[in-house]
């Protein structure tokens, strides 16, 4: 009886429905069945009846003849007698319905089905590992795939998505070459599901880079909440690197505040084991950093500085003076939006220049000026200020103004025409309104005088197209307006590590060291009794990189020690001190420009030269350490500002008080103890840049 149940369910209508429209197994092993069933029903009815098919009467010679009948039709001519003639006729009919018939159906049933499947991303692949994983498809996918080809030439992709993926495809094909697009691996499905995630082998991956969806609510919060998920399955971490989680944040109030949180234990350990490393970034941030940071060194674009005049000094009277201190930088934003606030957040770190200074008036002054115009202005500037309550009084090097206007009106257009005609004013007009076409018509329409004189100009673009080439390469009206923004280009792999900012946070705790622990030498396994083997026991104020480049240059096994170590502390330290040290990096190309010094990854040419460690520091010894240390100063005011940081008498981490936001003179008068923090800053920059593999240069002189 269980049998007959058996058969019945098995070839029930909605079986069979459910068995065609499945999987592989599921198809041929109904097929098999149904094959066995048949042979095996035809030997049954040749045993009970005697019948001696091809005049054998042999147990084995029957089941081989009804074997033979079944599957090859050609067998029926030897037969005699009616009766043998239509058994062995039926017979061979069945097989020919079942190995001709349903066998050819089912293999093309399943072929179509594989293809549809792979097409739609309903594949799982379980035996790729040491890959990438991108975790949703939206602006920046295609940027990032292309990164990760030029990071790695073989090393495959699996990307996961809730979007068509046909239509991902399409856009793949569409920028990348074949030998790129065929590492890529899509996957259709709910990229909030743990379910579906497990298919992406993550305990096997090498990087994972949380995007999120295009137009999903509440994309950054499910951001979160994956980011829980993907340590749920990246498990034990025994014997297993960290995995780096890259998530995007969308939109800047959710990306500010993260960075002022660190996410609960449970979220990125397993037992209490770190088995993954959060890194949040906002893809309109990274353009703007690679637009005026250090990271414009590595970005490939040719856009100016912000402020591309170094400042000389003279001596006047048996004191120094510094020429060119009227020229200001203006900056005007022309947009609100994303793109805009996140130029304007980052202007606001890097626009800390050497010709302000607080020993004077007021009025006398010589600050930078960030002017943002939107015809909407008024109902977005209260919620951004909620933001950012603090930015106009406690960045006191730089004037800011929000004006609401369309920047067409005769006011905004008398506004860029006075200051075109400042000669004091380095300007710079960054067009970021949404629409590219509106984007283009304003950027190549401002007055006259912008392109007649040497003020640069960008423009926002999300494709880059054969008229932003155009205008990109040109030489005459528009020489000096660039085009950028463009959503295939957006990314960094350069930007997003923390190797540097890791170097950067030790030489806080190694410069700590050398001033509480000098009496017994122990500093990062580079000291003895006798003092440090590198720096003869000077204990310089930059001593941490020093020892580690030269570590470095010498091939001595304590570069590996102090790696590790400078690694270790960098993943103990909290999220809001992290994004304190990756942006203290975006002002050295700043720096070194008020020296007269530029940054390269390469030899520029024959027309530079290298600047090495001992010129860097005679120069800044020269007059300048002082001013880079103000500057420095403001920038981490401003740096801090953002963060949400307030001023208050006495500090607290966990409402972010600090009683050292103010002014440089002020810090000088009340804490002088705190300047050496600065001096540090400065004197190391050689060294950590050499670290990221840039060098400094300068001209040569004729």
């Amino acid at each position: 009886m269980n049998i007959i149940r058996y058969y019945k369910r098995l070839f029930s209508q909605e079986n069979i429905d459910r068995t065609i429209s499945g999987g592989i197994r599921p198809q041929i092993k109904l097929l098999l069945i149904s094959i066995a069933t048949l042979l095996f029903l035809f030997f049954v009815i040749v045993l009970v009846f005697s019948i001696e098919l091809g005049g054998s009467d042999g147990f084995w010679e029957r089941l081989w003849l009804v074997y033979n009948n079944f599957v090859d039709s050609g067998n029926q001519v030897v037969e005699k007698g009616w009766v043998n003639r239509l058994i062995v006729t039926f017979m061979s009919l069945c097989g020919t319905v079942l190995l001709s018939g349903v066998l050819i159906s089912t293999i093309s049933n399943i072929i179509e089905r594989r293809v549809d499947a792979i097409k739609s991303g309903r594949v799982t692949y379980r035996k790729i590992k040491q890959h990438y994983v991108i975790i949703g498809f939206c602006d920046t996918t295609i940027s990032l795939i292309k990164e990760i080809c030029k990071k790695e030439k073989n090393t495959p992709v699996l990307l996961i998505s809730g979007v068509q993926t046909e239509k991902i495809r399409s856009a793949i094909q569409s920028h990348l070459s074949k030998d790129d697009e065929n590492r890529v691996v899509i996957y259709f499905g709910n990229i909030e599901s743990e379910e579906e995630l497990a298919r992406l082998n993550i305990h096997m991956a090498k990087e994972l880079y949380l995007l999120g969806d295009s137009n999903t609510v509440g994309r950054d919060s499910k951001s979160i909440e994956s980011v829980h998920k993907i340590s749920n399955l990246r498990g034990n971490p025994e014997g297993k690197p960290l995995l780096d989680v890259y998530v995007q944040f969308d939109r800047i109030p959710s990306y500010s505040n993260i960075q002022k949180m660190s996410l609960p234990e449970d979220y990125i350990c397993h037992n209490m084991v770190p088995n993954i490393y959060f890194r949040p970034f906002n893809y309109y941030e990274n353009w703007a950093r690679q637009l005026w940071s250090l990271y414009s060194v590595d970005s490939g674009f040719v856009f100016r500085p912000l402020f591309f005049k170094p400042m000389t000094m003279r001596n006047k009277d048996g004191r120094l003076v510094m020429d060119n201190a009227d020229k200001f930088v203006h900056l005007v934003i022309v947009g609100f939006n994303r793109m805009g606030r996140s130029l304007f957040l980052e202007a606001l770190r890097v626009c800390h220049y050497a010709n302000y200074d607080d020993t004077v008036d007021e009025c006398m002054r010589t600050r930078t000026k960030l002017t943002l115009i939107d015809k909407d202005m008024d109902n977005m500037l209260p919620y951004f200020k909620s933001q950012f309550p603090y930015l106009e009084s406690q960045i006191y090097d730089i004037d800011i103004e929000y004006i609401n206007a369309d920047v067409c009106s005769i006011q905004v257009r008398d506004l860029l025409i006075s200051q075109v005609n400042d000669d004091n004013c380095m300007l710079t007009v960054a067009v970021c309104v949404s629409d590219p076409d509106m984007s283009l018509s304003l950027g190549l329409n401002l007055p006259p005088d912008i392109y007649e004189k040497d003020v640069s100009v960008l423009i926002r673009q999300d494709i880059q197209t054969d008229l932003g080439k155009l205008i990109n390469s040109d030489c005459g009206r528009y020489k000096n307006v660039k085009i950028f923004g463009m959503l295939d280009q957006g990314m960094s792999m350069t930007l997003l590590s923390d190797e540097l900012p890791a170097y950067v946070n030790q030489m806080y705790n190694c410069n700590v060291c050398n001033k509480t622990s000098r009496e017994d030498g122990k500093h990062c396994a580079l000291y003895s009794t006798k003092g440090c083997k590198y720096c003869k026991d000077s204990f310089k104020s930059n001593h941490y990189m020093y020892c580690l480049c030269e570590c470095i240059d010498n091939d001595n096994p304590y570069a590996e020690v102090m790696k590790k170590c400078a690694l270790n502390s960098w993943f103990t330290l909290a999220e809001v001190y992290r994004w304190s040290n990756r942006y203290q990096i975006d002002a050295y190309i700043v720096y070194c420009r008020v020296l007269g010094y530029e940054i390269f990854r390469k030899a520029p040419g024959n027309g530079w030269e290298i600047v090495d460690f001992k010129e860097f520091e005679k120069h800044i010894n020269d007059g300048y350490l002082q001013i880079l240390m103000k500057m420095e100063k403001y920038r981490w005011n401003a740096e801090r500002t953002i963060a949400g940081w307030r001023n208050g008498d006495l500090r607290n981490n966990t409402y972010l008080i600090h009683n050292l936001i103010m002014p440089y003179n002020e810090l000088i008068s009340q804490y002088p103890e705190q300047i050496g923090k600065d001096e540090d800053v400065i004197r190391n920059i050689p060294y950590i840049l050499k670290l990221g593999g840039y060098g400094i240069y300068r001209k040569k002189y004729c």
